[in-house]
């Protein structure tokens, strides 16, 4: 069985590659859990990711950087869940993970 540490280690990389950079800065992990998928055993493993602001742009990123000043943690994050096979290792499928608030 892959290791939960190597399963993370496809999922971020796999995540990166399909959605981009500039989708997945602030990548961060969210949860991980054991799980079945069509009849094999994964992990579920959830990234989050701050969500591009369309209200900055590239340059303004780039000066803030270069100052050292960080994206604001108001900013929204996307979740994506992915599923690493645990055989294998490999990605088998990501989906958008919604979160449920509490009122």
């Amino acid at each position: 069985m892959v290791p939960v540490q190597q399963a993370v280690e496809s999922a971020a990389p796999f995540a990166t590659s399909i959605l981009g950079k500039d989708r997945t800065t602030g990548l961060q992990l969210e949860e991980v859990e054991i799980g079945k998928h069509l009849d094999r055993d994964v992990w579920q493993i959830t990234l989050s990711m701050l969500r591009p602001n369309p209200f900055v742009n590239k340059d303004t990123q780039t000066v803030n950087n270069a100052v050292g000043l960080m994206p604001s943690l108001s900013f929204a994050r996307d979740y994506k869940t992915l599923i690493v096979d645990c055989e294998t290792g490999e990605v088998r499928s990501m989906k958008i993970r919604e979160l449920v608030h509490s009122e």
